[in-house]
């Protein structure tokens, strides 16, 4: 398993988890040069909401797994590419959690209109905060993340600040380090690449260490992924001219799902599409991505797809 920090499930306790939720709300950011922290610290995981998990150990060591996880797998494609220099980066990298749901008919049907070598970060259901307070867009993470083999390339493009001639990607990455948006700037090192920087961000500030924190690692895993996708110019720009001016719009939902975090009248109600198949009662074979599902749901919709995609099935 590629956690941040191997030890963290046996070692953090609950008493730890609501200390660093203190920590966290309690965290000063600078409202002008660090709005995205700024407005965050509030939306941070409560202790009142800690409570209420199941696993709030397991929960909160969770947050720092993916973009850990994440940088690990794209050294193993690195590491295959000049072992075995026919192989190449895959179309598509997907990113769940172990109760999502993806009928891989349907969605690759779907991925079929796009060009793989085009950077494209497509959320299973995007999540929208109020446009007044800030232009931030994340990925709901039990509906999964999608990125295209263009995007994993401007992940580990190294960036090279220090150097007189950079090209277009590199200008803009080190442009977002000066803005230093959520302390990240003190963690990179010349020729780092934008995943190997967010896997440093989260693995220098383990969870166990709280006491110690000066900096601290105070998102949620999607908040993450929302960050760097679109701070750091990961994706393509939006095609949504509303956003043209906006330079952090940079993900897309599935099939323009998406969930907006300010009031809602009937538009934004009618967009959240993908993000209504939120429990095993509303999902059957014909639809696309499911979030809460049950081991008995995804044998259910397994035996369902069977029937719709005959042949497709080895077994």
């Amino acid at each position: 398993m590629d956690d941040a920090d191997k030890l963290c499930h046996s070692n953090l306790t609950v008493v730890d988890t609501h200390m660093i939720s203190d920590w966290c709300k309690a965290r000063k950011w600078n409202p002008r040069r660090q709005k995205l922290m700024a407005t965050h610290r509030m939306p941070y995981a409560s202790k009142n909401w800690l409570k209420n998990k199941t696993n709030p150990v397991g929960w909160m060591c969770a947050q720092a797994r993916p973009t850990v996880a994440f940088p690990a797998l794209l050294r193993k494609y690195q590491s295959e590419m000049e072992t075995r220099p026919k192989n190449t980066l895959p179309d598509y990298v997907l990113v769940l959690d172990d109760d999502t749901y993806y009928n891989m008919e349907m969605v690759g049907q779907y991925l079929k209109q796009y060009d793989a070598e085009t950077p494209r970060a497509i959320a299973g259901c995007m999540v929208r905060s109020p446009i007044w307070l800030i232009h931030y867009t994340i990925p709901f993470g039990g509906f999964g993340l999608i990125m295209s083999r263009g995007a994993l390339k401007n992940f580990m493009k190294p960036v090279n600040c220090s150097s007189t001639v950079k090209d277009e990607f590199s200008e803009s990455a080190c442009r977002r380090l000066k803005d230093n948006q959520i302390d990240e700037e003190a963690y990179f090192r010349d020729g780092m690449s934008v995943s190997e920087l967010m896997e440093t961000y989260t693995s220098s500030q383990p969870y166990r260490l709280h006491h110690n924190w000066t900096i601290g690692y105070c998102l949620h895993s999607d908040w993450m992924w929302g960050f760097f996708i679109n701070y750091y110019n990961i994706s393509k720009h939006v095609d949504d001219p509303f956003y043209k001016n906006v330079v952090q719009s940079r993900m897309d939902g599935y099939n323009g799902s998406e969930i907006y975090a300010g009031e809602n009248n009937r538009k934004e109600i009618e967009q959240r599409k993908i993000c209504n198949n939120d429990s095993p009662r509303k999902c059957n074979a014909t639809t696309p991505i499911c979030h809460y599902q049950t081991p008995a749901s995804m044998e259910r919709l397994t035996e369902e797809a069977k029937a719709v995609y005959p042949g497709r099935f080895t077994s």
